[in-house]
């Protein structure tokens, strides 16, 4: 396909340099530091085609593994007939070093296309109000191409971002999936394709700033007091644990994402902590967020509650965080798994779960054959941990909690 010409104002997909996505044209984004993949100098920006709207799009994209992860077309770009795809650690636009292997490979798979595209049967209009009517699990037949990754697991864990053991390190749960057609020179840097991210198991899921049921009402703010365990960490300081941060140029709200998520790993990491303050230095109602300072604190056994206000009381007012597995131990924390026989049987599949409360807007043309309601729980390994096991029940345990305020 010929590449319309460069004109002044924000570049063309597959033209750089860009430093954000404000430098790129409607339909594409910037891939900080890939430059080099498309004859660009190296370190440079260059714009991508955007996630889910111009290539292939995958579903779930937060998972825990192991995950069915299942790819529809999106935009201009039609599934392969055959396509290599391969899952890199770390945030990695552009997949710089996927194809000749220099990046670390976590996971990898050869996928065939399943289905083809076929006219959708009378009485399932394809847009619903409110969710409502005719859902495209119930059609007789799927209409769209797909891929199906049954199982996709990822080998050789995160990405450590420091090497002196003294530091405490940030673990990325951020990776990227890419695709080349298998008919393509799988060899060439342009015939990958960045497919977008793909979080694995994030700390923070494990923590919760819900206290419906805890306390009386809702809480919009609060904090901790007492058990004070003297660990306290500033997002200002986040390059010293995380350094290729800086080489990133990540914005503000996902820079305070990677904040949130390195307090939950710090809490995780320290077997006295049982939750963690989060709050900006700055104020409850910081005027823009790139004035943002935020800081957590670590806290053990022995501290209580103190609930601030509970309407709203400003984006940034003080939060507390608390490890949801200490309450796993109590009956009525998560009614679902009241029962002895819970674990039997079968458990809602994920994959459909985690698509929201209109999952099928996501998954236009799949029916109950590719991603059923509910799928067969299997008997887990004799040496399965505690922990493993919360870890393959979050998706249903975060579902639990949302619909129940418990």
């Amino acid at each position: 396909m010929q590449r319309p010409q460069r004109q002044n104002g924000p570049s063309w997909a597959y033209d750089g340099h860009c430093r954000n996505n404000h430098d790129c044209r409607f339909g594409t984004i910037c891939a900080v530091g890939a430059g080099a993949k498309y004859g660009l100098f190296p370190g440079s920006g260059v714009c991508i085609p955007a996630y889910d709207k111009m290539l292939p799009a995958f579903w779930p994209q937060l998972v825990y593994q192991p995950t069915t992860l299942v790819f529809l077309e999106r935009g201009g770009m039609p599934l392969p007939t055959t396509a290599e795809v391969r899952v890199v650690p770390g945030n990695n636009p552009g997949f710089l070093g996927v194809w000749d292997r220099s990046a670390t490979i976590v996971a990898e798979a050869t996928l065939h296309v399943q289905n083809e595209h076929r006219m959708r049967p009378a009485g399932f209009p394809t847009v619903t109000d409110d969710c409502h009517g005719p859902q495209d699990l119930d059609l007789p037949y799927s209409t769209q191409p797909y891929y199906e990754w049954h199982g996709m697991s990822l080998e050789g864990g995160t990405l450590q971002s420091v090497a002196d053991s003294s530091v405490p390190a940030y673990e990325e749960p951020i990776h990227h999936v890419c695709l080349c057609d298998a008919a393509d020179d799988c060899g060439a840097p342009t015939s990958w394709h960045d497919l977008g991210q793909l979080e694995v198991e994030p700390y923070t899921t494990f923590f919760s700033d819900n206290f419906e049921g805890v306390t009386d009402g809702g809480v919009s703010a609060a904090i901790g007091v007492g058990g004070d365990l003297f660990e306290t960490y500033r997002m200002d300081e986040l390059e010293t644990y995380y350094p290729e941060l800086t080489k990133q140029r990540r914005g503000v709200y996902a820079t305070v994402k990677v904040f949130r998520e390195f307090c939950a790993q710090r809490c995780m990491a320290n077997p006295a902590c049982l939750g963690f303050d989060y709050w900006d230095d700055g104020g409850w109602s910081v005027a823009g967020t790139e004035h943002s300072h935020k800081t957590c604190y670590l806290r053990g056994e022995g501290f209580v509650v103190q609930a601030l206000c509970t309407d709203y009381c400003g984006d940034t007012a003080p939060s507390f965080h608390f490890k949801t597995a200490p309450r796993l131990e109590q009956w009525n924390w998560f009614p679902s798994f009241n029962h002895t026989d819970a674990g039997l049987g079968s458990k809602k599949n994920p994959t459909y779960a985690k698509t929201g409360d209109c999952p099928l807007l996501m998954f236009g043309g799949l029916n109950a054959s590719v991603i059923p309601r509910r799928v067969a729980f299997e008997k887990l390994p004799s040496d399965t941990t505690l922990g493993r096991l919360r870890a393959l029940m979050q998706p249903d345990i975060a579902e639990n909690r949302a619909g129940e305020g418990n």
